[in-house]
């Protein structure tokens, strides 16, 4: 157990926000209704709102000054709105305002769902020093119909799971996690790269292992009118593609050797964007742009260079299916001796 004294912040929550003033209240109170034993802070970061989303931020802040701390984020009120590269921004710009041993992330339209997910995880992160973050199922809330689907339950009992076999097998919304605080003085690193999701789990967790509890403690908010779901599937899948290439070079750069785990997980992407070839005629405008490499740019090209480019990609894509087949298989076998 990590010694603390009563006065320690001990977990740092930050969330985002960007004209979410329906959502705020709701996203707040799931977090301040934490029952913990222990100090916790919110980093409430505000991307220059046009609603009244700061007008409920101040509120919060000036009511619970000792755990609610507002943060305007600087440099971005002119600048044109790129959903990835604006929250990439205000996610690292509170991480480095950050007081806890442990960090939580959520975004201004989604909430927790019971008031005993952070003791739960803190708990289990205090009694194993190995394992980096811990996380739970959640479910996808979707706003229209209030109807709620799981995702990521694994049965009713706590368990480690293995660094690879997670990052093979399963997806855990980066918000279900809380991971210990490892970049709060040394924000420089993450900088000029996307930080969101999957690829926050992964700067946290490294090469440990994960630790699974059951207890479905999160809502997704799914809304159709969300900065996300403006855009097409066809470009929501070619954007997951570009996540998928900075996973694997972020695992290349550290020697995590994961970059095999990582295209088995993506392997749905792959199959939905050569599905629909034939349709791309443009890649999305993100942060960073698409590698010379990049199998999205690959797939941008086909049908107009030539018949051999278009036979070579497809034998290359089959290729890509072979060796994806082969690692999940190999893993399958893997995982019933370990």
């Amino acid at each position: 157990m990590t010694e603390r004294t009563s006065d320690d912040i001990l977990l740092s929550v930050i969330i985002i926000f960007y004209n979410q003033e329906k959502y705020v209240r709701q996203t707040l109170e799931s977090v301040l209704s934490q029952k913990t034993d222990f100090k916790f802070e919110i980093l409430m970061g505000d991307d220059n709102s046009t609603d009244k989303t700061t007008d409920i931020l101040k509120e919060y802040s000036e009511k619970y000054p000792e755990v609610c701390r507002y943060f305007l984020v600087p440099g971005t009120k002119e600048r044109k709105y790129k959903i990835l590269e604006r929250q990439t921004d205000n996610r690292i710009y509170l991480l480095g305002f950050t007081k806890g041993q442990y960090v939580n992330f959520l975004d201004g339209d989604d909430y927790y769902t019971t008031d005993t997910k952070f003791q739960k995880q803190i708990d289990i992160l205090e009694k194993h020093p190995e394992i980096s973050g811990c996380f739970h199922p959640f479910n996808y809330h979707y706003e229209k119909d209030g109807r709620d689907e799981e995702y990521v339950n694994l049965g009713d009992r706590e368990m480690v799971i293995k660094n690879n076999k997670f990052w093979r097998r399963y997806y855990a919304h980066s918000a279900t996690f809380i991971f210990r605080n490892k970049y709060s003085r040394n924000t420089e690193v993450l900088k000029g790269k996307i930080f969101d999701d999957s690829i926050i789990t992964l700067w946290h967790i490294g090469l440990s292992d994960v630790y699974y509890i059951p207890d479905n403690a999160f809502a997704y908010r799914q809304l159709e009118e969300s900065t996300w779901n403006k855009i097409s599937v066809l470009t929501q899948s070619l954007i997951n593609i570009r996540n998928c290439d900075d996973l694997k070079k972020i695992s290349k750069e550290h020697g995590y050797k994961l970059e095999n785990a990582i295209d088995a997980r993506f392997r749905n992407t792959y199959r939905d964007v050569f599905r629909v070839r034939k349709e791309i005629n443009e890649l999305p405008d993100v942060t960073g742009g698409f590698s010379d490499n990049d199998f999205a740019t690959a797939t941008l090209n086909y049908g107009k260079k030539g018949i051999l480019y278009d036979v070579l990609y497809v034998i290359k894509y089959a290729l890509f299916v072979c060796k994806v087949c082969m690692i999940r298989l190999i893993g399958k076998i893997s995982d019933i001796f370990n």
